[in-house]
């Protein structure tokens, strides 16, 4: 089953973008053969998605801004109530990761070391919108 995180950036998190999300993960996964990294514009898309493959599983990542971030961090908001690291409904750009389904449970690593790879981000309060709460 595919499933997705947001990683919201909070009013004290450094810029990001694309490019750099992309040099960061290439650094990340420089030691993985099995790793490319390409990027495909998705239709309805403003603008390219980062594909992360390891042989024919994926995992695309963008970084996002605008009003749909910021309905989606209400959202976050709403059912974290207090438990929200910070007002999530005032954030305006996220680190969005769709993971395609590993049922087989072959690619836990790449799983693993991206979700991390987004707490790592400055700043950032990562959602899970399958369960309800903030990763930890």
């Amino acid at each position: 089953m595919t499933f997705a995180l947001h990683a919201f950036l909070g009013p004290d998190s450094p810029g990001t973008s694309n490019d750099l999300l992309a040099a960061h993960l290439c650094a990340l996964f420089a030691d993985d053969e099995d790793f490319c990294l390409t990027w495909e514009h998705l239709p309805f898309a403003k603008a390219p998605t980062l594909v992360l493959r390891w042989g024919d599983w994926l995992a695309r990542i963008a970084y996002e801004e605008g009003e749909r971030v910021t309905q989606d961090g209400a959202y976050a908001r709403g059912v974290l109530g207090e438990r929200a690291p910070f007002d999530l409904s005032g954030a305006t750009s996220r680190v969005r990761v769709v993971f395609a389904s590993d049922d087989d449970r072959a690619h836990t690593n790449q799983i693993v070391s991206l979700m991390h790879f987004l707490q790592q981000l400055p700043g950032a309060a990562v959602f899970d919108p399958q369960q309800g709460d903030i990763v930890t």
